[in-house]
């Protein structure tokens, strides 16, 4: 688990009965890196969100909607779905929302269009599936 980002990562721990992934971010030992690469590795191993690259952006695929660009604000709320960040502190750690920053070099990040599919093409009607069976409806 956690290998399909090239670097360092903060330690991160999986919750199983919650769904959730806890980046353990210590200052002192993580730099900016560590913790964009963590946040990227929890986006690839968590199952509740398909993430793309569409037009050299991050989007997700909403159901009938189609493609869905996402801002950092979008991003944030997709993120505390699955993810904390908890930050070590001199007696222990505290949780913490992830920073503007944080979410920017995400956005930014160049690793995204290496570890994510490229969507190029989706419609919300497709004529075959996978199979090239004709699902095509009359009228």
């Amino acid at each position: 688990m956690f290998n399909n980002i090239k670097g360092k990562t903060c330690e991160i721990i999986f919750i199983k009965d919650m769904e959730l992934f806890e980046i353990f971010y210590n200052s002192r030992e993580n730099g900016p890196k560590q913790i964009n690469n963590s946040i990227l590795s929890t986006m690839i191993e968590q199952k509740k969100h398909n993430f793309y690259v569409y037009n050299n952006e991050l989007a997700i695929v909403k159901e009938g909607e189609g493609p869905k660009v996402l801002s950092s604000k979008e991003l944030l709320g997709i993120l505390n779905d699955f993810v904390e960040i908890n930050e070590a502190l001199l007696n222990g750690f505290r949780k913490r929302h992830f920073s503007q920053n944080e979410l920017t070099a995400v956005l930014k990040s160049p690793s995204l269009k290496n570890i994510l599919p490229e969507l190029k093409l989706y419609t919300r009607s497709p004529l075959f599936d996978t199979q090239w069976e004709s699902q095509g409806k009359a009228g």
